[in-house]
């Protein structure tokens, strides 16, 4: 039976990625509905929505509520699980889950070739991480591909938004950042981490640093946000130490699952670049990531799965505090000890060394 469970896990995050394609949670927001009745709504075919959200029940996914009629048609209504698939939810995960799918599927299928000594896993050139199957993706290297597509870049950040949003609290609530003058996101991304910070802690300031293009889309929504006057925009690339931003005595640089894109050789290359950009200051680098090491955590949080999708789509990788330690060493820092925090993901201190 495990066995036959395991063969069906590519279905299941079928399932998945199609109730939220179909809005299908959405849809059952305010009362339950049939089959039948979703399939009016949507317009889809009932015979084959009535099997979808069977499986989406036993996966997990919705509940039955009852029979509608003499006819023994099922009610389905949302569960705690799908809840968060809607998307006006306040903790919402569908683009975080279609992000995963979305980046997960061209090389899905490609893991055992991707075994084999003689076939190089792509991102070994410099800044230029690539999908294990080029073929998916016209060639383009992985955050060509994602920007190439306005739609597909948004379903991205959206979903690393949503992680801060899902598994943040510890992050923001545990750790001191009061203790810091500026903190400085480097690949902030559309924000999300930062204004967390700010909001519930009032003594730093704020910078999202990050590719032209994201920092395009955040200038024309920062106007609206209540924290923008305490918050400043930089672009360019953690590859070029001369883009990354000046730092005063008290900075923070915040990599916040960045590293986990990148192999050995880049991560290094991006921390040289930090510790050069950090130059004599009384500054401080932070690496948040989702740490390897504790069994029962690595179990409950998935990040063997999710190491395997780091290798197979950027040949990145979750690492290990030794790991980080050996890192950090040959970037020219100091490693200065990880805090744990209520989320999956650890806070990693380094001062230039």
């Amino acid at each position: 039976m495990f066995i036959m469970q395991m063969v069906g896990g590519h279905a299941r995050a079928q399932v998945l990625q199609t109730v939220i394609e179909l809005g299908i949670a959405d849809a059952l927001a305010n009362f339950p509905m049939t089959a039948a009745e979703l399939s009016q709504e949507r317009g889809l075919d009932a015979e084959r929505l009535e099997r979808l959200m069977q499986c989406a029940v036993d996966c997990g996914l919705f509940a039955v509520a009852g029979t509608a009629n003499a006819d023994g048609q099922q009610l389905y209504r949302n569960n705690s699980n799908s809840i968060v698939l809607r998307a006006d939810h306040p903790n919402t995960m569908r683009n975080l889950v279609q992000a995963v799918i979305m980046t997960g599927k061209p090389w899905v299928n490609h893991l055992t070739w991707g075994m084999h000594k003689d076939q190089p896993l792509n991102g070994n050139t410099e800044a230029q991480p690539r999908l294990m199957t080029e073929k998916d993706t016209g060639g383009l290297h992985s955050w060509d591909w994602l920007a190439a597509d306005p739609a597909r870049d948004r379903i991205f950040n959206d979903g690393m938004a949503e992680i801060d949003n899902n598994a943040g609290y510890g992050l923001v609530h545990d750790y001191n950042w009061n203790r810091y003058t500026r903190i400085i996101d480097i690949g902030g991304g559309y924000g999300q981490f930062i204004k967390n910070i700010l909001t519930y802690h009032k003594c730093p300031t704020g910078m999202i640093f990050d590719q032209p293009h994201v920092i395009a889309a955040v200038r024309k929504t920062m106007l609206d946000w209540p924290l923008h006057k305490r918050i400043e925009l930089a672009s360019g690339s953690f590859f070029d130490a001369g883009t990354l931003p000046a730092v005063c005595n008290g900075d923070a640089f915040v990599l916040r699952q960045i590293l986990h894109d990148w192999s050995d050789a880049d991560v290094v290359k991006i921390l040289s670049c930090c510790r050069e950009a950090l130059g004599t200051t009384r500054s401080k680098l932070l690496i948040v990531e989702q740490g390897l090491g504790n069994p029962l955590l690595d179990h409950i949080c998935g990040a063997r799965q999710m190491d395997l999708h780091m290798m197979g789509v950027l040949n990145g990788a979750e690492r290990s505090a030794v790991q980080w330690q050996q890192l950090l060493s040959a970037s020219g820092f100091k490693y200065g000890g990880t805090k744990f925090v209520r989320s999956p993901f650890n806070i990693v201190e380094a001062l230039p060394a």
